[in-house]
């Protein structure tokens, strides 16, 4: 293992508190509190990649709207509270409302201690529309959470692969680009569909078909897939099939307003 990946303890203490508004973010965020009565924020890669592009690129977004809508892949919604009744159809509705364009899944986390449970110390990130919390980890600089280890190799293995999933180059950040896990990592990975699914949706998301044919070709080489494998996921076919997929909420979005402006311009002219 990296000594990148280091396991370490996750230290709240430390985390950064940076003022960064979006008022779409911050009216879903408080509709959502005041049903609940408990703080709830957005987390997950999206978020994630934010706080990389603001302490590694050195660079802080304009758009935040903009730059989440662009890497959003899931909807992780946080209510960090010790609380049993939370309605996920109400969250929802009020996501549709206030985020009406992000139509991905939804996850739904209720949890107390929120960082002080995460796997991955880079998974120490929230927003709430108008602050943004993070651990200010520097380039290259990553540890695994370690309550979640606990002398597991199985364990392990998941965790090192989600972390070439999290910090792969695809994402832009060239820092980890030497430590993929081991090919020992990858055999009987229960994780491993996961991984394969998660690499072809990053390759249309990032537009780094490059880096993805060199993923399948390792992956090849090193007989963690066979030859009927690799021509689906590296095929055109496959690649169309993620693209629709990906987008397809976008595209009844265009087409909704397509039609409405059809309509209007019918009774106007």
């Amino acid at each position: 293992m990296s000594d990148m990946f280091e396991i370490k303890e996750i230290d709240e203490n430390s985390t950064v508190k940076l003022y960064l508004p979006c008022k779409e973010v911050k009216a879903f965020c408080r509709s959502v509190e005041r049903q609940t009565g408990k703080r709830v924020f957005l987390v997950g890669g999206a978020i994630r990649q934010l706080v990389r592009t603001i302490c590694w690129k050195g660079e802080t977004p304009e758009n935040v709207y903009g730059f989440l809508e662009a890497n959003l892949r899931d909807r992780d919604v946080l209510v960090e509270g010790e609380i049993s009744n939370v309605d996920k159809a109400i969250v929802e509705s009020l996501w549709r409302h206030y985020l009406p364009k992000w139509w991905t899944e939804l996850d739904l986390i209720i949890v107390e201690g929120y960082f002080e449970k995460l796997d991955w110390h880079s998974n120490a990130v929230k927003y709430n529309g108008e602050h943004l919390y993070y651990l200010p980890l520097k380039e290259g600089e990553d540890y695994i959470g370690k309550p979640k280890i606990q002398n597991s190799p199985e364990k392990l293995s998941y965790l090192l692969l989600r972390g070439w999933i999290n910090h792969h180059p695809m994402r832009g950040f060239s820092c980890f680009k030497e430590t993929r896990p081991e090919v020992e990592a990858f055999i009987d990975n229960f994780y491993f569909p996961v991984y394969l699914k998660k690499m072809s949706e990053m390759a249309l998301l990032y537009g780094q078909p490059e880096l993805f044919l060199q993923e399948m070709e390792w992956l090849l080489e090193n007989k963690l897939i066979d030859q009927s494998q690799f021509e689906y996921y590296t095929s055109n076919k496959q690649s169309s099939k993620n693209w629709v997929r990906m987008n397809s909420d976008t595209l009844i979005f265009v087409l909704f307003q397509i039609v409405t402006f059809a309509i209007i311009y019918f009774f106007l002219f």
